[in-house]
């Protein structure tokens, strides 16, 4: 980009749209500094590579480990915890009498609030204004929590370990990795010692009808079925939610689209519970609504379209993209609202896309399939560039140096190929990034470039205008509302969706890995676990079960992150988890049984665990694998161990001690294992039926609900 420029004329202009309008940024030429405000530097910042990625010690040759700051740093009370941040993209009006009625319940209410209502009718945007507005008043909390179901990875157990950090000050390390009954009191504790306030984003994600295979399209009205589809998935969680809400002095606020059966009371509601079913938009708002949208509330197609919007409630996101509708071509509103009035949320939808231009259709169906919020560097690395020029990782000059030291001082003949390849690999890299560092300047000033970045900031600006795209601008972060997600994916054919996951695929294998250590929350994993995916959306199960092996096992079991385990490994299974994982290297085939039946048990899903545990002893017995049978029987063991069916699981674990010996093997774990059940006080016997009792004496009292097995609703 040029720094020298005073022509007014040669000033860069970012259009919104094919016509000149008040949404376009004209951005003058000259010195970062100088450019005014921020949003005039937005286009800049986006034309050049974050200061983040360049290591200024290693282009100088001398390695110097980069610095590193975890996303999952804890304050300390009573200044506020966000653990997962809204995304107020748009300002925040109307909502006065919702607003008030929540200060009155804080003043006097019941301990808990749950706010109800279909997606995008502005639940979290209330909720996140309320608490907003009320931390600027200096409120006499002891400390604030917002924790957010609707991040990829959240689940009852993170809420527990962060508030045991941010409540009860418990240590991190004892926070990560102590047990979660322990936490549990300790954060109960503290909530009635102190009157904190707790917020919980989208509850209905912990909820048993959102962990089926459709849960991204599901829709509002969950069908009333024989199976409990509104109770939580672990019954741990329902009876840790029912104890927030009675954890006086402190209050709990939560959104969530279904309201839990583990907060009533037959067909009441539970002790310090009270209900709130948010209506849609105040008709009297929405001339405020219009005008900040840019639009005339005076306008003929306004009246016929607030008649219509009373059929779905004034749905808050469904009128902001028929206001985007309105903007594009007031005659579309026509043809919207003359059609059948059952289908009028559908044919928004439908039309609020149809006028998208497709290269921007495009990057929403990219940022669809990406399960977090897409950073800058995401978005740049999904929209190919002109002439193809790409910012490649930072130069590993620091391993390049590293294994260059490992060579020089004489490896063992059998690493030393490896060390050769590695060091080999290393150097293009370094190369690549000299080159590109060499270019870019010139690039940066070329008129097409300008173009292209000016292009992407305005696309940006559309989608953001339109209700399409939530950006979080003090972290140039960039995330979809679930509506608009679901109806994204619903669009994309099979042809697009694979060619859209090669090139999420090839913009993650390019950027930098996430630390090795230092790893506090499943987010400092969010590109190794985004890879995982895509690989998974291209077919490639090989190798995004080697991905998992390499980057994500250690620091998922360290984390105890199970339900993301249980989610990540699934798809392995095409077939069920009753058949064997679609790998071909049967050793790796054992390892996923292994890690994901462990996740199961772990979760409370003892059925399940066993049944994969016996397809795993089978699958190694036939292929004559040893040492994998032997771990096969131990995991074997424990489900029978766990389903009270002791004199089973003392002989699996004979069976492996003797295999063990049988192959010259010293081993112990197996005495250890068959000692512990000869010692333990347990009722001894087979239990109820063929597989026993899976809920006596398993890691905890209450097993997980499995599909087709869910807890019966009472009548």
């Amino acid at each position: 980009m040029s720094y020298e420029t005073d022509d007014a004329e040669r000033a860069l202009v970012v259009r919104v749209g094919d016509d000149p309008g008040p949404a376009d940024l004209r951005l003058p030429d000259g010195p970062l500094a100088e450019l005014g405000p921020a949003a005039y530097a937005e286009l800049r910042l986006l034309a050049m590579p974050p200061e983040s990625t360049f290591d200024g010690a290693d282009l100088d040759g001398e390695p110097v480990a980069e610095p590193w700051v975890s996303s999952c740093e804890t304050p300390a009370p009573p200044a506020p915890n966000f653990v997962h941040p809204y995304f107020q993209s748009n300002a925040f009006t109307g909502r006065a009498t919702d607003l008030a009625e929540l200060d009155a319940w804080l003043a006097h209410g019941q301990p808990a609030r749950v706010i109800t209502a279909r997606g995008g009718i502005g639940k979290s945007a209330l909720a996140w204004a309320w608490v907003e507005r009320r931390l600027a008043d200096a409120p006499p909390w002891a400390g604030c929590l917002w924790f957010s179901f609707y991040e990829r990875g959240a689940h009852f157990e993170a809420l527990i370990r962060r508030l045991a950090a941010y409540a009860a000050g418990v240590p991190p390390s004892e926070a990560l990795h102590g047990p979660r009954e322990v936490l549990e009191r300790q954060v109960l504790a503290a909530l009635r010692a102190r009157p904190f306030l707790i917020v919980i984003d989208g509850l209905e994600r912990a909820l048993v009808a959102y962990h089926r295979l459709n849960a991204m399209r599901l829709a509002d009205e969950v069908a009333d079925e024989a199976v409990d589809l509104h109770s939580c998935t672990d019954p741990r969680d329902g009876e840790l939610l029912r104890a927030l809400c009675q954890a006086s002095p402190s209050r709990l606020l939560a959104t969530s689209r279904i309201f839990p059966t583990d907060l009533r009371d037959g067909e009441g509601l539970a002790p310090g519970v009270e209900l709130r079913t948010l209506d849609g938009l105040d008709p009297a708002e929405l001339p405020a609504l219009l005008r900040a949208l840019g639009l005339d509330p005076d306008a003929e197609w306004v009246g016929s379209a607030t008649q219509a919007m009373a059929t779905l409630g004034h749905h808050a996101l469904l009128w902001r993209l028929l206001a985007g509708c309105a903007q594009e071509n007031p005659w579309l509103l026509v043809n919207i609202l003359s059609r059948e009035p059952a289908k009028l949320r559908k044919n928004i939808l439908e039309a609020a896309f149809e006028i998208l231009p497709a290269r921007v259709e495009r990057l929403l169906s990219r940022l669809a399939l990406l399960h977090y919020a897409a950073e800058l560097d995401d978005v740049l690395g999904l929209i190919t560039p002109p002439l193809g020029l790409r910012r490649p990782s930072p130069p590993p000059r620091a391993r390049l140096l590293a294994v260059e030291r490992s060579l020089a001082a004489g490896p063992h003949p059998d690493s030393l190929r490896e060390l050769q390849d590695r060091r080999d690999s290393l150097r293009a890299r370094c190369d690549e990034w000299d080159i590109y560092r060499g270019l870019v300047d010139s690039y940066e000033r070329l008129p097409g470039t300008r173009a292209h970045y000016a292009a992407i900031h305005a696309d940006l600006c559309l989608l953001e205008t339109r209700g399409f795209l939530a950006w979080d601008r003090s972290s140039n972060r960039y995330d979809l509302h679930p509506i608009v997600r679901a109806h994204a994916l619903g669009r994309v054919d099979h042809d697009e969706r694979a060619l859209a996951c090669e090139e999420i695929r090839d913009h993650f294998r390019r950027a930098p890995r996430d630390v090795d250590e230092g790893v506090r929350c499943t987010a400092d994993l969010r590109r190794s676990l985004e890879l995982h995916r895509a690989y998974v959306g291209t077919g490639d199960l090989d190798t995004s079960s080697e991905l998992y092996e390499k980057r994500l096992r250690g620091p998922l079991d360290d984390l105890s992150a199970y339900p993301v385990v249980i989610e990540l490994l699934t798809p392995l299974f095409p077939d069920g988890l009753l058949e064997p994982p679609d790998l071909e290297d049967p050793t790796a085939q054992s390892r996923r049984i292994s890690d994901l039946s462990r996740a199961l048990m772990q979760v409370g899903r003892s059925v399940d665990a066993m049944a994969m545990r016996e397809l795993a002893v089978r699958l190694n017995y036939e292929r004559r694998r040893p040492y994998s049978l032997v771990r096969s029987l131990c995991d074997r063991g424990q489900s029978l161990a766990a389903a009270n069916r002791t004199h089973a699981a003392m002989h699996a674990f004979t069976v492996a001690h003797r295999l063990m010996v049988a192959h010259g093997r010293k081993q112990t774990l197996q005495l250890h294992h068959r000692a512990v059940l000869a010692t333990e006080p347990r009722p001894l016997g087979r239990g109820k039926g063929r597989h026993g009792d899976p809920r006596r004496g398993t890691r905890h009292r209450h097993p997980r609900p499995l599909p087709g097995r869910h807890r019966v609703r009472p009548r």
